[in-house]
């Protein structure tokens, strides 16, 4: 093997009949040549290693072969082989990616093509990376493929066809090259391997063609640098493993099989030791992620009976990707969310302990509720099912109605009503002397609800740190007040924060993409409101107890209007 030459350039296709997993595209063009149907310009998409310059230079070499226009070129004659060597007048190529200015593409290509081809039937252009120029070197562009003289043909190429702008699209044929199956790289690389005289094991081969996701460049360096790595000429499969830094399958179900297996608290102890083994043998947690979606992939394909399992364990991994770039902690953040992930599968743990919870909110149901309606600053909202929450009413309204029915019959004048109010609460604070300690219990411990969902929320507007740090700073100004099913309140210290907020519908929506990142869930309703401060709630008490006084009337108002004004 050459040493100056690496193997996706020795072995670059040099026909269309060897250019693999782009039939579409190989049919097409021959069928064009064939007919002699030609456009002046062409434009190849694709992701990167799929052939697009290959079939560039291969098509300039088919339209100037001496042979004449055919559907593949013979590559004996001299303009085939200067084009594959890169050495023909005729055939430039241009790295939009380097030479983006609009200069560039009046100097190099509009001003070149007044002059006709040296040599060849035609000047061609090959320009790769299109999408990397300027505007202003597409509008420069735009009138001369708009136009091109007889003898000139343009070849675009580019992995971001959105790029382009639509008035040059409009005026390109365009070819689409779609990534390469696995069984096609396997067979290219079984070749190759054979060709440069290497044994391997299928498993070897197997993983690389995976690894390249489904790029033949990506493929080729691969297996070039395992044969680097190889004993005698031999690739064996933990090279290529450690090498490209992938995890053995075996490994990788073991995982899978845990998520998707029975429930077992001994099992979640595992699925953490497992994932921090693999972080102390040097594999990164994206890789671990980027692994186990690659085998859930595999298993689809290959377990159909079980293929929902899997399919339902990919879709919950695939919502970790993204955060994963931005944590800190990714080992740990990743073992936590995998362990959130086998118990959101089996949801069977978290209702056996909601189940018991049940039983002590039953007992203290009636009496929470009526203390939340007397002390609201001081309860926390707690969710029950509709069977119970008919219950709760029911008896805190028969309680209310013998509350007011007390009132009504002790208020006669002011003053024996505020006695009797005082007598009313005293009689309500005896009533609920048995079950005192079931209310310091519920209110000083509060809801675990409200306490794990103002946590999320902590770790939500953090991130706004790096999103907007205006909305950063009004968000950390604000608590969570009440979760009742999906309806979150919040409450803000300062008007001027809350009319800010709900000012920005955006901003609600990006809450609500944050919150689906962190929970899994994006199906919330927010209610924002002020926080009572205890300035006003003090000056409100003072003007409620200040005793009221009668205007003056007779000789009392006489008496103190003489008296101001020196009557």
């Amino acid at each position: 093997m050459s040493s100056s030459q690496v193997l996706y350039r020795k072995y670059r296709s040099q026909n269309f009949t060897e250019l693999l997993g782009q039939q579409s595209v190989t049919n097409g063009l021959q069928n064009a040549l064939k007919k002699n149907l030609l456009s002046h310009a062409y434009l190849f998409t694709g992701p990167r290693g799929t052939g697009k310059t290959s079939s560039a230079r291969i098509l300039a070499k088919a339209l100037n072969c001496y042979e004449g226009i055919s559907e593949n070129p013979c590559n004996t004659c001299d303009s085939c082989i200067d084009i594959t060597k890169g050495n023909s007048m005729d055939v430039l190529e241009f790295d939009a990616a380097s030479e983006s200015g609009v200069d560039n593409i009046r100097e190099h290509i509009v001003q070149v093509t007044e002059y006709r081809p040296t040599s060849s039937r035609y000047k061609i252009f090959i320009i790769d990376e299109v999408h990397d120029l300027s505007s202003k070197a597409f509008d420069a562009l735009l009138k001369t493929i708009e136009e091109p003289p007889s003898h000139v043909i343009f070849i675009l190429a580019t992995t971001e066809f959105h790029k382009v702008p639509l008035t040059i699209r409009s005026r390109c044929q365009r070819y689409s090259f779609q990534r390469a199956s696995i069984e096609v790289l396997v067979s290219r690389l079984e070749y190759i391997a054979e060709k440069e005289g290497y044994t391997y094991e299928p498993p070897a081969i197997h993983a690389i063609a995976k690894a390249s996701d489904g790029g033949f460049r990506d493929a080729l360096n691969f297996l070039q640098h395992a044969m680097a790595l190889s004993l005698n000429k031999k690739i064996l499969t933990d090279t290529v493993y450690d090498q490209l830094g992938l995890i053995n399958e075996d490994l990788l179900d073991t995982v899978l099989s845990t998520l998707g297996g029975p429930y077992s608290e001994s099992k979640l102890l595992e699925l953490g030791t497992m994932i921090t083994t693999l972080v102390q043998n040097g594999k990164e947690p994206k890789t671990i992620l980027d692994s186990l979606l690659l085998r859930c992939t595999d298993h689809i394909a290959m377990d159909p009976e079980n293929a929902v399992s899997y399919i339902m364990i990919r879709s919950r991994l695939s919502e970790l990707v993204r955060p994963l770039r931005e944590i800190s902690l990714p080992t740990i953040w990743l073992e936590s969310q995998l362990q959130n992930i086998y118990f959101q599968i089996h949801g069977q743990a978290q209702n056996s302990i909601q189940k018991n919870s049940n039983l002590e909110i039953d007992k203290e149901d009636t009496t929470i509720t009526h203390h939340q309606g007397q002390h609201q600053h001081q309860g926390q909202s707690i969710e029950h099912s509709p069977d119970r929450n008919k219950e709760t009413i029911t008896s805190d309204h028969k309680e209310e109605i013998k509350v007011n029915k007390s009132i009504n019959e002790s208020k006669q004048t002011n003053k024996e009503s505020k006695q009797n109010n005082k007598e009313n609460k005293q009689d309500d604070h005896k009533h609920l002397e048995p079950n005192t300690h079931d209310q310091k219990t519920s209110t000083q411990q509060p809801n675990n609800q409200l306490t794990e969902f103002s946590a999320i929320w902590k770790e939500v507007t953090d991130n706004f740190q790096k999103i907007s740090k205006s909305a950063h700073a009004k968000l950390t100004k604000s608590t969570v007040e009440d979760i009742v099913g999906n309806k979150i309140t919040i409450s803000f210290s300062r008007s001027i924060d809350l009319d800010w907020v709900q000012s920005k519908p955006k901003l609600i929506q990006t809450i609500c993409e944050e919150l689906k990142q962190v929970t899994g869930s994006d199906e919330y309703e927010f209610n924002f409101i002020q926080k009572k401060n205890s300035v006003n709630k003090s000056t409100e008490n003072s003007s409620q107890n200040q005793s009221y006084e009668a205007p003056l009337t007779g000789n009392k108002l006489y008496q103190n209007v003489t008296s101001i004004f020196n009557i």
